[in-house]
């Protein structure tokens, strides 16, 4: 029997105070943070796909799948038609999805709580929401965050078919729409899909309740997904896929280190929740369907093989949303949640930013952050010199160069975010001989070969007034390997001739800064 619990009058406009709240807070929280690397490299690559209306390669050549840039492409559509900065607009964006995705989980969730007071769905989403706005931190508008707030949705819809009856069609159209975007933007996490369900027929043990109409509107979801992809950047196939194959690896991880001390005790505290949560409630059919997500997306991140901790993002709200639900009727039934909304709105409307025009405050530098200094670095020789253009930087890493051209308001030099080709090509050339087969070798030598050219290309069409190069020898994926770009960039007779455009301006702590000689 499901239990039911005295509780004091729904007010349903607690939430939606709180979700403003924490909206408020996301606000101030990113205006003290530096913008995320990788969303900094993307809007870049937006506003090529929206200037150009396709991408070839030889203007963005990039790991991600190309949907992403469709997304990220309406906030800077919208900061052009309103005037304000892209980031302002990113911003917005997010929290408006965040905010969508809130509203989708409270339709899909009808049926799922059917006997249950509605307080205790709606303290379950401003935990969540939570998650999903101010603690998202740095990460904010990375791809798994928006990934994670695509399939929230999908997984309440999930958990109430492993109940009883789903939601309705409308609002199960729209969960399996979201869920469908996710997966074209990383298709591992068509995982989580898999796995949740197959929970929902080992629950059911009915093909009704996974084979449906709403079932092919995922499935159509993604394979339009796919086709979008493949005309929005027709080379990604032919040209950057073989390239992420023959060297990304050189960023991977090792099991030992993707494998935090903390996964395995998580895993036994999940499954101990799910467990002593009452049978035949609502709170267990949502932890059983949660868990399944987490342990999917557990997966999806051991597959990409990276052990950046964004990658663990919708892992980590799963389990979180999860350990939440043996909270929600005790919060549910005090003033806890209303004292709490009234403290966070009055804070966070007091000391959030209000204008939106504003993409960093000044003399902003991130001293916690640790490419703070060198972003620091970039922006104080760019904004020095009192104009736009274009400027380069030599690195194997997104950051620093983004989000410092983002803040600067110059362009990119480069198709590539960074010289990720790069740690392959020099890691082989190091290993004794007969270590890796010829043939590979031989692969490696024409990336090398094309990496160059692409390069001094770029270099060329874009004649960037700022080159910057690093004092230091270590960089990420090198393996140790200590290196120096411009030796091995001057090698090539076209770079040399390219590069003897170019004097030395000055000195930074971290950099050797070139300027572009003046006619």
């Amino acid at each position: 029997m499901v239990e039911r619990v005295a509780t004091r009058p729904d007010r349903p406009w607690l939430a939606l105070a709180f979700l403003a709240a924490l909206s408020a807070s996301a606000w101030q929280v990113q205006a003290a943070l530096p913008l995320n690397h990788d969303v900094g490299w993307l809007l870049l690559g937006a506003r090529r796909l929206l200037d150009a209306g396709r991408l070839s390669a030889d203007r963005f050549v990039d790991v991600t799948p190309p949907l992403i840039l469709g997304l990220y492409a309406l906030p800077v559509a919208a900061s052009r038609a309103i005037g304000v900065s892209e980031i302002g607009a990113l911003r917005i964006f997010v929290i408006g999805l965040a905010a969508g995705s809130l509203g989708l989980c409270q339709l899909a969730s009808s049926r799922l709580f059917t006997g249950e007071p509605s307080a205790l769905v709606r303290t379950w989403l401003v935990i969540v929401a939570s998650l999903l706005l101010p603690l998202v931190g740095y990460d904010f508008g990375q791809r798994e965050h928006l990934i994670t707030l695509l399939l929230l949705p999908y997984l309440v819809d999930a958990a109430a078919r492993a109940r009883a009856e789903g939601p309705p069609r409308s609002v199960a159209v729209w969960t399996r729409a979201a869920a469908g975007l996710a997966i074209g933007m990383k298709p591992q996490y068509a995982l989580v899909v898999l796995v949740v369900e197959g929970t929902v027929w080992r629950a059911r043990r009915r093909w009704q309740a996974v084979v449906s109409p709403e079932l092919g509107v995922l499935a159509g979801t993604v394979a339009l997904s796919a086709a979008w992809t493949a005309w929005l950047a027709p080379d990604y196939l032919r040209v950057t896929l073989p390239l992420v194959w023959e060297t990304y690896g050189a960023y991977h991880s090792p099991l030992r280190e993707l494998v935090r001390w903390f996964d395995l005790p998580l895993a036994g505290a999940l499954i101990l929740v799910a467990g002593l949560l009452p049978r035949g409630g609502a709170l267990r059919d949502l932890a059983r369907t949660l868990v399944a997500a987490a342990a999917a997306a557990y997966a999806a991140y051991l597959a990409a093989g990276t052990d950046w901790d964004y990658h663990r993002y919708p892992f980590g709200v799963f389990a979180i949303a999860t350990l939440a639900l043996p909270l929600l009727r005790p919060l549910s039934r005090g003033p806890v949640v209303a004292v709490l909304v009234i403290a966070v709105t009055s804070a966070s409307l007091f000391i959030a930013p209000l204008e939106i025009r504003t993409t960093r405050r000044a003399g902003q530098e991130w001293p916690g952050w640790s490419q703070g200094a060198a972003t620091a670095d970039i922006l104080r020789v760019v904004e020095g010199r009192g104009r736009g253009g274009s400027i380069f930087l030599f690195s194997s890493s997104v950051a620093p160069a983004f989000p410092a051209v983002n803040y600067a308001g110059v362009e990119w030099a480069s198709r590539f975010s960074c010289l990720w080709l790069l740690p392959a090509v020099i890691r082989a050339r190091a290993q004794p001989e007969g270590a890796i087969p010829e043939a590979r070798h031989q692969r490696l030598d024409a990336v090398g070969r094309y990496l160059v050219a692409a390069v001094t290309d770029d270099l060329a069409r874009a004649q960037p007034e700022l080159v910057f190069v690093p004092r230091g020898q270590q960089h990420q994926a090198f393996g140790g390997i200590g290196f120096d770009f411009l030796a091995f960039f001057e090698l090539d007779p076209r770079f040399a001739k390219l590069w003897s455009g170019y004097v030395q301006l000055e000195d930074t702590p971290l950099f050797r800064v070139y300027v572009l000689r003046q006619p």
